[in-house]
């Protein structure tokens, strides 16, 4: 069983999720700043955010890595479009990589000589990604679906900007959205709260930490997405992909899962849809199917490969602009809940997934466990209410071909 407290101090926000079974503790804390964010409304530097990520753990006393190596604690970062996030797990005493957490996180240490060192890596990255056909077809799919939007941008950043890259920009785009006011502090351990909230308080009020707040440029702006695009590149399958792009942008709790129980009933191998498909030769692969919702944006990707893209395209378009309650195999939805259900519970004892989960929903101003209650209790009537979200959503689509000129 968990207790849950919440604590406010010099503006940012903590999450304590006391757990006595628990014998390992997590601890994260994240901004609301991620590849997507302008830095102001002038100019945008493309992977400032992710570039910030991997600086930050540069130290006056050295890698940050190492110093929670040394304190038995595990640390990592991730950056995605709208946030960046900080952690670390351990099964001991969370206060020393806790101060270290902190410190770490309200002190920048920005040097040329790192930062030059950086860009190699950096751009290393941006080209692994243009290596890798399936993410830069899933990449060139999000363009189309928001078309100059923010939040299609890379998150790795794009190559010109990487070179322009220097201490003074990170830093300015660190103090804009490194404050406590945008972030967000949560911690899921055996150990008492009370303790936690009092140690806290001592290491902030060491740190230099900003309390201003944060105004956030949209991520979206544009109105449609592009109807279609083709590429070329090395790989000697044609890849398809279809584009759902929801009218609806209202943050809903169920959206996610009854969405994701709507396509496995039209799309699993067992489904009669899947079947006709499979019968008539318009794929040779699995169907994969993702499904993304944010405060700015709601869409799903479906991706195979193909010697029929065309057909299969338009077969799959009609089917889900059409979908109607006949269609959809009542039992398929029901095992998807319970698929659904069993997860959330088998999250509550993993406590990575938990913590992840946690800090990124309160990063949206969500609560995971309110957001959980109301995905516990989701039923087959419910989901079939978002049948209306297909009906009424923009549809794109892209085709990956060999280039014949190779």
């Amino acid at each position: 069983m968990h207790n849950v407290f919440e604590h406010t101090y010099k503006g940012l926000n903590i999450i304590c999720v006391e757990q006595k079974s628990f014998k390992k503790s997590y601890v994260g804390i994240g901004t609301r700043f991620g590849g997507g964010d302008f830095l102001n409304s002038s100019f945008h530097y493309s992977g400032l955010a992710h570039f910030i990520e991997h600086q930050l753990f540069q130290m006056p006393t050295g890698d940050a890595f190492e110093g929670f190596a040394k304190q038995n604690a595990k640390a990592n970062a991730y950056t995605t479009i709208d946030k960046t996030i900080y952690y670390f797990t351990t099964i001991h005493s969370i206060y020393k990589p806790l101060e270290l957490l902190l410190t770490m996180y309200f002190t920048p240490y920005f040097k040329k000589e790192a930062v030059e060192k950086e860009k190699g890596i950096i751009l290393s990255e941006i080209e692994e990604v243009l290596d890798d056909i399936q993410s830069e077809f899933a990449i060139q799919m999000l363009k189309h679906l928001y078309p100059k939007d923010p939040f299609s941008s890379k998150v790795v950043g794009e190559t010109s900007s990487i070179k322009k890259m220097n201490e003074n920009i990170l830093l300015a785009g660190y103090k804009r959205y490194y404050t406590t006011k945008n972030s967000v502090l949560v911690l899921i351990t055996p150990e008492s709260y009370q303790d936690i909230f009092d140690r806290i308080k001592t290491i902030m009020d060491h740190l230099p930490c900003s309390q201003k707040g944060v105004r956030h440029a949209p991520m979206v702006i544009s109105d449609a997405p592009k109807p279609s695009f083709t590429m070329t590149s090395s790989s000697s399958q044609t890849m398809v992909s279809v584009g759902i792009r929801f009218r609806n942008q209202r943050r809903t709790p169920q959206f996610c899962n009854a969405i994701i129980a709507i396509l496995d009933s039209i799309l699993s191998p067992t489904s009669k849809f899947y079947q006709e498909l499979y019968q008539d030769n318009l794929f040779y692969a699995d169907i994969d199917y993702m499904v993304h919702q944010s405060k700015d944006a709601s869409y799903v990707m479906i991706t195979t490969y193909s010697l029929q893209p065309e057909v299969f395209i338009k077969r799959v378009i009609e089917k889900l602009k059409n979908l109607s309650t006949k269609e959809i195999d009542k039992n398929s939805i029901i095992r998807t809940l319970k698929y659904l259900k069993a997860k959330y519970i088998t999250n509550l004892d993993d406590i990575s997934v938990l913590g992840d989960e946690i800090l990124s929903l309160a990063l949206e101003g969500l609560s995971y466990f309110k957001e959980e209650n109301v995905c516990l209790k989701l039923t087959y009537d419910e989901i079939i209410k978002f049948l209306v979200e297909f009906h009424n959503a923009f549809y794109s689509y892209g085709i990956c071909k060999k280039n014949e000129n190779k």
